[in-house]
C-alpha cells in the first residue's frame, strides 16, 4: 500500500464504495483511524485516462506544463511532471468534512539543484478566506514528505495540489496520498431515524426510538443501495447535511421525514455551502426538507440544495422533491448565477460528465439569490471538439415540474447544457429582483430540444431582459407552448442569439424555436422580442393582450451581433389595445399570415394577405387573474371570425392551450384556442353559433362520444336539465337536491333528479295526472313553449303567465286561443324565441330536437349574457 507512515503498520482494513472513490481505512501504529486513500490516480498509473482528476478548478486548461510521464516514476512506470513554467495540478477533495484534520503525503523530486517544488493542500471558507500546508521539495532523489491540515469551519472548497516555481527544470510527484477522518458504513436496505430533540449519537439510528441526534452523525456514514435517511417532522438543525455513499439502479437512497408535522429544518445559517449536498453520488430521493442559508453580514456563494458533481462520468436518478428552499442570500453577479436555491452543477473538466434522470418536483423556492433552480455544466462551449476544452458535454432525462419560485434575485428557472430538459407546471413569480443584470423567469441555455409548457410567469423585474420566457443562444429547437405569461416588466418572450460570441469559427447562434398557444396579458415594454442573429423561428397561435394606456410593443427586433433571420408569424391574436408598434430593425426574412391585429393600428403594422382586423371575438380578454385556469377569457366565442380561418401548421403538437385538439373543424383557429366542435355540428351548422353559446354557457353537453346529435329529440329528463341550467346560470348553480323525490319514476338515483326538482321547485315543469314524470316522453313544440315560457318568469312560473294577453298575437291556425298552450306559444313568438312555419302554421305536434332546443334556450336567455 502506497503513502503510509515508514514504520507504521496497518492492522485492519474496510473497504467500500462511495460513488466512485474507493475508501479503505486503516488504523495506524498510534492508534489513529485514517482513511486511505481519498484521491483518484494518486500513482498516476491510470495516466491519461484519469488525468482529468488533476486539475485546476475552472480552468479550461489547467497548466499544460503540467502532465503524466512514463517516466521518472518512483514505483509503477507512470509520474506526474511538472514544469517548466510556474504552475501545477489539483485534485478537489470531495466533501470536505468542517474541522477535520487530513493528512497529506507524497513521494518527490526535482531534476536538479536549485529547484523547488511543493506537495500539499489548501482550502477556502466561504468567506474565501484561504488555508494551506504543504511539504517542499529539493532533492533530486525521491523521498516521501507528509503533512496534516486541519479544514476550516466553514470550509467550502478544499484541494491537494502540486506546485512549481518558475525554472528550466521539473518537479516529479508519484504516489500521492490524502487521509481523512474515519468513516462508518450501512449495510444498505437499512432504515436510520434523526431526532434532534429525542436522539442521541449514542443509539443504533435504527428505530424512532433510537434515533441519532445531529447532522455530524449522519455524514460520518457511507449510506448504501435501498437505505432511507429520515428526519423527525418538527425538528431544528444547524449546519448541512451531507452524506456519503450512492444507492443503485432501482434501489436509490432515500431521504425524507417521519411523522406529522412541519417539514425538518437545516438551517446553515450561511456558514456553510449548502445546508444539503450530494457530490460525486448518484441514486437518491430527497424529499420534504425545509432548507436555508441567510448571513445576515456577509454575502458570498451560498446554495440551499446542491448536487455536484466532478470528473465522474455518468450519474444517475438524482431526485429532490417537495422541498422548501427559503432565504439563501447568494452572490447576485453574472460570474455565478449558479447559486441560490436549489442548484445541480458538474464540475470539472477532464473526465466527460453529465446527469441522467434529474427530478426538481414540487418544491417552493423563496427569497433567494441569485437564481431559483439551475442545471448547467462547466463543459459548455459548442465551438471546441472533444479534448479541446469545455466542449459541450449535455445531460439527459431532467425534469422539472409543478415547482413555486417566488421574490428571486435573479433567474427563475433554468435548465443549461441538456438535451430535451422538459419544464412544465411551474410558477415563476417576482424574478430579476434584486440582481439588476439580464435575466428572465423561465429560460434555457445551451440546450437541443428543451420543452417549456404549462408554466406561468408573472412580474419578472425590469427591461433588462425581465421576459417571462426565453429561448436563449446556443439552443436548438425550443419549444415554448402551453404557457400564461402576464404583468411581466420586460415583456412575454425573449428570442435571441449572442452574435458577439465566436470561437473556432462558431458563433452564438439559436435554430429553431417554436412558440405557440401561449396566452400574454399585459406583458410591459414589449410582447416578443426578437434579438441578435437567430434562425428560422416560428411563432403562432399565440393569444397578445396589452390592455388601454400601456405602451407595449407587440414585436420588436433588436441586434445582438446580427439580426434575426427567418422568422415565422402565424395565427397569432395581437389584442393591442394600448399605444405600441412594431420594430423590425434590420432582421430579414420576417413571414406573417393568418394573424388578427385588432384595436391599435400603429404605422409598422404588418401586412399580409388573410390578416383579420375586426373584433376576434374573445369571452373576456383581459379578465385573467393569478394561474393558468384564470384565462377562460381567452377562449374563442362561437361566432368569432378566428373560427376555421387559420393556416394549416404541422407539427403543431395537437392541441392548444386548453387541450383541445388540434384542428377541431375543418381548419385551425387563430390565436391560444380551437373553438371545440362537435364532429356532426361543424361550422356552417344551422345552429352552430347557438349550440356554441349554450356549451359555453353549460347549458349542453355533447354525449361520452363527442358527437352532439343535433338531430335527436329531446326528452322531458333533457329538458328539464337544459331548462335548469339556463335558470339557474350554469350546471355549478343548479343545486343538490336533498329529500324525498317528488316523483317515483325520477328516483335518488336518476340522473336527472336535481335537475327535474329545480325545475319543479321553479314552477316550471310538473308531473301528470297519474302522479309519474314520465321523463323518457319526447318534447314537443308546444310543450317545449310551456317550459321556456315558465322559465323566462321563474320562479313564478305559469301563476306569471295566467292573465298574460300578447299584445299582438299571430293566432296560428293550429294554435287557437282555446289551445291549451296558447298564452306559452304567444309569449315565446312575442320575445322572439320561436316562431312559425312557412306554412302558417306552429305544428305544436312536431318533436323538438336538441339543436332547435339550444336555439330556443339562446333566445329565450339572449346567451350570451
Amino acid at each position: 500500500m502506497r503513502g503510509r507512515h515508514s514504520g507504521r503498520s496497518l492492522r485492519h482494513f474496510v473497504v467500500a464504495m462511495a460513488g466512485t472513490l474507493l475508501l479503505v481505512f486503516a488504523w495506524s501504529g498510534d492508534g489513529h483511524a485514517w482513511s486511505v486513500n481519498l484521491l483518484l490516480n494518486e500513482g498516476f498509473e491510470d495516466g491519461n485516462d484519469h488525468w482529468g482528476s488533476w486539475a485546476y478548478w475552472g480552468e479550461p486548461d489547467p497548466h499544460p506544463s503540467a502532465s503524466a510521464v512514463m517516466s521518472d516514476a518512483r514505483s509503477g512506470s507512470w509520474s506526474m511532471r511538472v514544469g517548466t513554467a510556474t504552475g501545477g495540478r489539483s485534485q478537489t477533495v470531495v466533501k470536505p468534512r468542517p474541522g477535520a484534520t487530513y493528512k497529506v503525503g507524497a513521494w518527490g523530486k526535482v531534476s536538479a539543484p536549485g529547484e523547488l517544488g511543493w506537495v500539499g493542500i489548501e482550502a477556502y471558507d466561504i468567506y474565501g478566506t484561504k488555508t494551506q500546508a504543504a511539504v517542499e521539495f529539493t532533492s533530486t532523489s525521491y523521498e516521501y514528505k507528509e503533512v496534516e491540515f486541519t479544514a476550516p469551519s466553514t470550509v467550502n472548497v478544499m484541494r491537494v495540489y502540486t506546485w512549481k516555481n518558475d525554472g528550466p527544470g521539473y518537479l516529479y510527484a508519484d504516489d500521492v496520498v490524502l487521509q481523512g477522518p474515519d468513516l462508518t458504513y450501512s449495510p444498505g436496505s437499512t432504515t436510520y431515524y434523526v431526532d434532534s430533540v429525542g436522539g442521541s449519537d449514542g443509539y443504533l439510528g435504527t428505530s424512532p426510538s433510537a434515533a441519532w441526534e445531529t447532522l455530524d452523525k449522519v455524514n460520518s456514514v457511507v449510506f448504501g443501495a435501498g437505505d432511507q435517511i429520515l428526519l423527525k417532522a418538527g425538528c431544528a438543525w444547524t449546519g448541512k447535511l451531507d452524506p456519503y455513499g450512492s444507492g443503485a439502479d432501482g434501489n436509490p437512497i432515500i431521504v425524507d421525514m417521519y411523522d406529522s408535522g412541519a417539514k425538518p429544518l437545516i438551517d446553515g445559517q450561511g456558514l456553510v455551502p449548502a445546508p444539503f449536498r450530494l457530490y460525486n453520488q448518484e441514486h437518491w430521493e430527497v424529499s420534504n426538507l425545509e432548507l436555508t442559508n441567510y448571513h445576515p453580514s456577509h454575502v458570498t456563494t451560498r446554495y440551499g440544495a446542491l448536487v455536484a458533481a466532478e470528473d465522474f462520468s455518468v450519474l444517475h436518478h438524482l431526485h429532490v422533491k417537495d422541498l422548501y428552499v427559503h432565504d439563501v442570500n447568494g452572490l447576485n453577479d453574472d460570474g455565478n448565477k449558479a447559486n441560490g436555491g436549489i442548484v445541480y452543477e458538474l464540475r470539472g473538466l477532464g473526465t466527460e460528465t453529465w446527469w441522467d434522470d434529474v427530478l426538481i418536483e414540487g418544491c417552493t423556492i423563496e427569497r433567494v439569490d441569485r437564481s431559483g433552480i439551475w442545471v448547467h455544466s462547466w463543459s459548455w462551449d459548442r465551438s471546441y471538439s472533444v479534448g479541446e476544452g469545455p466542449y459541450w458535454v449535455p445531460s439527459y432525462n431532467v425534469v422539472i415540474r409543478g415547482n413555486f419560485v417566488d421574490d428571486v434575485a435573479g433567474d427563475g428557472i433554468v435548465p443549461c447544457e441538456c438535451v430535451a430538459p422538459l419544464v412544465e407546471y411551474n410558477v415563476v413569480k417576482d424574478c430579476n429582483k434584486r440582481s439588476g443584470r439580464y435575466c428572465v423567469a423561465i429560460w434555457p441555455w445551451n440546450c437541443d430540444d428543451a420543452v417549456f409548457q404549462y408554466n406561468e410567469a408573472y412580474l419578472s423585474r425590469t427591461t433588462r431582459d425581465g421576459e417571462g420566457f426565453d429561448s436563449d443562444w446556443f439552443s436548438s429547437n425550443t419549444i415554448i407552448q402551453y404557457n400564461y405569461s402576464h404583468d411581466n416588466e420586460g415583456g412575454f418572450c425573449l428570442v435571441c442569439a449572442n452574435g458577439t460570441y465566436e470561437n473556432n469559427g462558431i458563433h452564438g447562434y439559436n435554430d429553431g424555436t417554436i412558440v405557440r398557444y401561449n396566452i400574454s396579458q399585459n406583458d410591459q415594454t414589449r410582447a416578443f422580442h426578437i434579438a441578435g442573429p437567430i434562425t428560422n423561428t416560428y411563432i403562432y397561435s399565440n393569444t397578445i393582450y396589452i390592455n388601454p394606456g400601456m405602451d407595449s410593443d407587440p414585436i420588436i427586433h433588436t441586434s445582438w451581433g446580427g439580426y434575426a433571420d427567418n422568422t415565422h408569424f402565424y395565427n397569432n391574436i395581437f389584442y393591442n389595445l394600448g399605444s405600441g408598434g412594431y420594430d423590425f430593425a434590420s432582421s430579414t426574412n420576417n413571414v406573417f399570415d393568418y394573424n388578427v391585429f385588432y384595436g391599435n393600428h400603429p404605422p409598422g403594422e404588418p401586412a399580409e394577405p388573410n390578416k383579420i382586423t375586426s373584433d376576434p371575438r374573445l369571452v373576456a380578454p383581459g379578465s385573467a387573474g393569478i394561474g393558468r385556469d384564470t384565462c377562460d377569457g381567452y377562449t374563442l366565442l362561437p361566432d368569432s371570425p378566428c373560427l376555421d380561418s387559420g393556416l394549416a401548421i404541422s407539427g403543431n403538437g395537437g392541441m392548444d392551450y386548453w387541450g383541445n385538439p388540434v384542428p377541431s373543424g375543418s381548419a385551425a383557429d387563430r390565436g391560444a384556442h380551437e373553438y371545440p366542435q362537435f364532429p356532426d355540428v361543424l361550422l356552417g351548422h344551422w345552429a352552430f353559433v347557438e349550440i356554441g353559446f349554450c356549451v359555453l354557457a353549460e347549458v349542453v353537453r355533447g354525449y361520452p362520444d363527442g358527437l352532439y346529435r343535433p338531430g335527436d329529440a329531446v326528452n322531458r329528463d333533457q329538458m328539464a336539465v337544459y331548462i335548469s341550467r339556463a335558470v339557474a346560470g350554469g350546471d355549478d348553480y343548479v343545486p343538490d337536491f336533498a329529500g324525498t323525490p317528488s316523483f317515483p319514476d325520477v328516483p335518488e338515483e336518476f340522473w336527472a333528479l336535481d335537475y327535474v326538482e329545480y325545475a319543479a321547485a321553479q314552477n316550471i315543469v310538473a308531473g301528470y295526472d297519474d302522479g309519474l314524470y314520465h321523463p323518457e316522453y319526447e318534447v314537443t313544440r308546444d310543450q317545449m313553449a310551456v317550459y321556456v315560457a315558465r322559465a323566462m318568469v321563474a320562479p313564478s312560473g305559469e301563476a306569471a303567465l295566467s292573465d298574460y294577453v300578447p299584445a299582438d298575437p299571430r293566432n296560428f291556425p293550429d294554435v287557437p286561443d282555446t289551445f291549451w298552450a296558447y298564452r306559452h306559444v304567444e309569449y315565446c313568438v312575442e320575445n322572439g324565441v320561436v316562431q312559425g312555419y312557412e306554412d302558417g302554421y306552429y305544428h305544436p305536434e312536431i318533436v323538438v330536437t336538441r339543436d332547435q332546443m339550444a336555439v330556443y334556450i339562446c333566445r329565450a336567455f339572449d346567451l350570451p349574457a
